[in-house]
């Protein structure tokens, strides 16, 4: 299990993605059953029903991502008076060429990079974990500072933290009506 939590919005954001999950399968259920019938009558097509199966895998596979998530704890919001990355930030960087927007969160499962579109200015916007490579090289670093990660393919990447907000995912996610892309 991992030694970091999920923001209490990452929490509300797993809950509501959990009951739509149970919506969604109830839904699959129901078109087996129908499936299941008109198979049995034309004794012939299972094609309908077999792509029933292949729904439920993938509804089981998001479930059990979801259902892990669910056993972390409470993540204390990123303290707006400091200047370091922490998990809630948004850290500018320099990276790749281009300067991009970095949001280390709970868990970028619970996240679309398309959410962040109105939030800044920033033409890219990368979305990562405290225990992904970036994400476990950004966190504590402060504007100004020079570092660098390796990726587990053992691709080596430099960059420049350019500045840090830690109060707007927190803001953003936390008093909006958030609507969640499942794709």
């Amino acid at each position: 299990m991992a030694d970091f939590g999920l923001l209490a919005h990452e929490h509300e954001r797993l809950e509501r993605l959990m009951q739509a999950l149970h919506v969604e399968h109830a839904g699959v259920a129901t078109l087996r059953a129908e499936a299941m019938t008109q198979s049995s009558e034309t004794w012939h097509d299972n094609a309908p029903a077999d792509a029933t199966l292949h729904e439920f895998g993938r509804i089981a596979a998001a479930g059990k991502n979801l259902i892990e998530l669910a056993g972390r704890g409470l993540q204390a919001d990123p303290d707006p008076n400091a200047h370091s990355v922490q998990i809630g930030s948004l850290a500018t960087v320099h990276i790749w060429g281009e300067t991009v927007g970095v949001a280390v969160v709970g868990s970028p499962l619970l996240y679309d990079e398309r959410e962040f579109t109105d939030l800044t200015p920033l033409a890219e916007i990368v979305v990562v974990g405290p225990d992904s490579p970036l994400g476990k090289s950004l966190i504590g670093q402060m504007p100004n500072a020079e570092a660098s990660y390796s990726t587990e393919e053992g691709r080596d990447f430099s960059y420049t933290v350019l500045a840090v907000d830690n109060e707007l995912i927190i803001k953003s996610f936390s008093t909006k009506q958030e609507n969640i892309v499942n794709d």
